[in-house]
């Protein structure tokens, strides 16, 4: 195990000439999280979707995932997503016609994750101001 500051470099702060390794971890963020985030998606405020793992995680009625599930969204939708669209680009780039993003415009994401940081702040200012 590394510490956590060698493990958030290793993980988000790849360099451009580490192809490899930056293209592995966009396919174990994909693989991993890619179902995640279209479920925060279909089940986002301008959705009619009912099931709504946005709403659950953000809105939490119940306290059950507090803070921690709105921070979760915002990666999921802001952090992961550019490595889900990175890596369907990968692929395009190397000629796999089948490998077009099937995920939503960045834009889209970041107004989610936005609102949902905003829902964070607004909820939670006890909690976040250490």
């Amino acid at each position: 195990q590394y510490s956590p500051d060698t493990s958030q470099k290793k993980l988000w702060m790849i360099a451009s000439s580490s192809v490899e390794h930056r293209l592995k971890i966009d396919e174990e963020i994909t693989t991993e999280f890619q179902s995640t985030m279209n479920d925060l998606v279909s089940s986002s405020p301008s959705s009619s979707n009912d099931s709504s793992l946005w709403k659950e995680w953000v809105f939490d009625n119940h306290e059950i995932y507090g803070y921690e599930g709105k921070v979760a969204a915002i990666i999921v939708l802001d952090q992961f997503s550019r490595h889900i669209r990175r890596h369907y680009e990968n692929d395009s780039n190397n000629h796999n016609e089948s490998s077009s993003c099937p995920i939503p415009n960045q834009p889209v994401l970041d107004k989610l994750a936005l609102q949902t940081a905003e829902e964070l702040t607004r909820r939670h200012t006890q909690e976040i101001n250490c």
